[in-house]
Order: structure tokens, then C-alpha cells, then sequence
């Protein structure tokens, strides 16, 4: 169901980018979260929604694109996040400190029905 929900995304998001571009649905590609014509216009994702909600009917015949045409799925890309995690590197928020820096913290009392003051 997932592929075929993201495969219904895309076509719906090619429709509404034809009809901005003026361009037939079969010149237009997906790259980069643009939507591309073959004259090079482009228009993002965010341009075609906007603040709107939109709410697809999963299709039953929606076609998926091939395995064989996957370009990001199935790739292995590097964990350059491990390294800091495995050595404690500071890079969450809760780690950051900054000069003049307050703190603050809820105090809860050890079980409930207790006046924690």
C-alpha cells in the first residue's frame, strides 16, 4: 500500500504541475522535489500544495515505477551521524550551552497527591 500511495502522489503532483506549466503530464519529470519540464520550468512541491490538505482515494490500479528505476530506495549512503554518537560529540539541543545560559526544570513530587513545594 505504501508504494502505491507514494506512486499516487506523484501522479497527482505531475497533474497539478501540468496544468500550472501548461505542459502535457508525459513532459514532465520528477527531480530534486521539483517537478521539471522538458523547456527546464520547474515547480516545487510546496508551490503545487501550498497550505491545502489533500486527500487521495488509494487507487487499486495506480501503476508503481519499476525496482529496476529506483534511484534513492535500496541505496546504502553513509552514517556520518555515528561517529559523534559513538564518541558522545555534543550534537543534540539539550547539549548545547551558550554564555549567560539559564536552566530550568519541572519538579515533580515522588508519587501523586504530594505538593512537590
Amino acid at each position: 500500500p505504501l508504494r502505491k500511495a507514494a506512486a499516487q502522489a506523484r501522479h497527482f503532483l505531475i497533474a497539478r504541475a501540468a496544468e500550472r506549466l501548461e505542459l502535457p503530464a508525459d513532459a514532465l519529470k520528477i527531480e530534486d522535489g521539483l517537478v521539471r519540464g522538458h523547456d527546464n520550468r520547474s515547480v516545487s512541491y510546496g508551490e503545487l500544495i501550498g497550505s491545502e490538505t489533500v486527500r487521495l482515494e488509494l487507487a487499486d490500479d495506480v501503476a508503481v515505477k519499476a525496482v529496476g528505476d529506483y534511484a534513492i530506495v535500496g541505496q546504502s549512503i553513509p552514517r556520518v551521524d555515528l561517529p559523534a554518537k559513538a564518541t558522545g560529540e555534543p550534537t543534540f539541543v539539550h547539549d548545547i550551552r551558550v554564555p549567560g545560559m539559564l536552566h530550568g526544570r519541572v519538579v515533580r513530587p515522588p508519587y501523586s497527591g504530594v505538593d512537590a513545594g
